[in-house]
């Protein structure tokens, strides 16, 4: 039997490569790692951008998206399985000093300001009627009421995130408030801000499922509730999409308890916001004198 030559270029994959990366990653990082080293199987070095990888690694039936794609290459170019170099990255630059605090009413620093007047005024509403919070918002765990100021977090890299952790903006940054579409999703920035931003009842059926996914893997972590931290957001991304297919069987009692601690956070969080605002509005006139 002739065979024949195939035209193009392969990456050797070699078995005990296969079972490292099946053991060590999450399926959204084996996905991306193998795109790379698919494309690049000598290792000469690849320009591509986050939001091609994402679209080219997306499907009819499902979406991956940009923030996922970032975080996978992070984690494997800290794992030694990619070496990754940031040749370009985006910055979303708001350089507003102080006349522009005390102009603006209800304004952050470096930050958005109508979208601070909108939070706050969803904030009191909400403290006002209970109804403002409904019953069948299969998301509550995490409604907080204050927008983070910078939508495109999620496509930056470590260099900018750098960078916005020298402004001010960042060193009191408002809880998120995200938009529960699957499309435009605002990630806490870290484990901790998104476990406690989740009600009571929320974090321990989170906690449950990623034990449960941990026992799942071919060889379970000896630590697994480290496992959950070192791949909160994939797990949450994937706990939130099965709740939203789960049929809703709500406990009223339950309800109108979680219902009551975002009342009661909506309110800490207006509190907050207003001191605040009256310490910038204080520092403007203190700056102009």
């Amino acid at each position: 039997m002739t065979k024949t030559k195939i035209q193009g270029k392969f990456y050797p994959l070699k078995h005990d490569e296969w079972l490292r990366a099946c053991r060590e990653l999450t399926p959204a990082q084996r996905d991306v790692l193998y795109f790379v080293r698919t494309l690049d199987p000598y290792g000469d070095g690849l320009d591509i951008s986050i939001a091609e990888i994402a679209r080219q690694l997306s499907t009819d039936k499902r979406t991956v998206h940009r923030s996922t794609v970032s975080r996978a290459l992070k984690e494997l170019d800290a794992n030694g399985f990619i070496d990754l170099e940031l040749l370009m990255v985006r910055l979303n630059i708001k350089a507003k000093g102080i006349h522009y605090w005390d102009s603006e009413a209800l304004s952050l620093p470096f930050g958005n300001a109508s979208g601070v007047q909108d939070a706050s005024l969803r904030a009191m509403q909400g403290a006002s009627e209970t109804s403002a919070l409904p019953r069948d918002n299969k998301r509550d765990h995490d409604a907080t009421v204050l927008p983070r100021d910078n939508e495109r977090d999620h496509d930056a890299t470590s260099v900018i995130t750098t960078q916005q952790a020298r402004s001010l903006r960042n060193k009191r940054e408002p809880q998120a408030s995200p938009n529960h579409d699957s499309n435009s999703l605002r990630l806490n920035k870290t484990y901790k801000d998104f476990i406690d931003s989740l009600c009571k009842t929320k974090r321990e059926k989170f906690l449950e499922f990623g034990l449960r996914k941990a026992a799942e893997l071919p060889k379970p972590p000896a630590l697994p509730k480290k496992w959950i931290e070192r791949n909160w957001q994939e797990l949450r991304e994937e706990f939130f999409t099965t709740s939203s297919q789960t049929p809703n069987q709500v406990d009223p009692a339950q309800s109108e308890r979680e219902q009551q601690e975002q009342i009661n956070a909506a309110r800490k969080e207006l509190a907050e916001l207003q001191k605040r605002q009256q310490s910038w509005t204080q520092q403007g006139q203190g700056a102009r004198g």
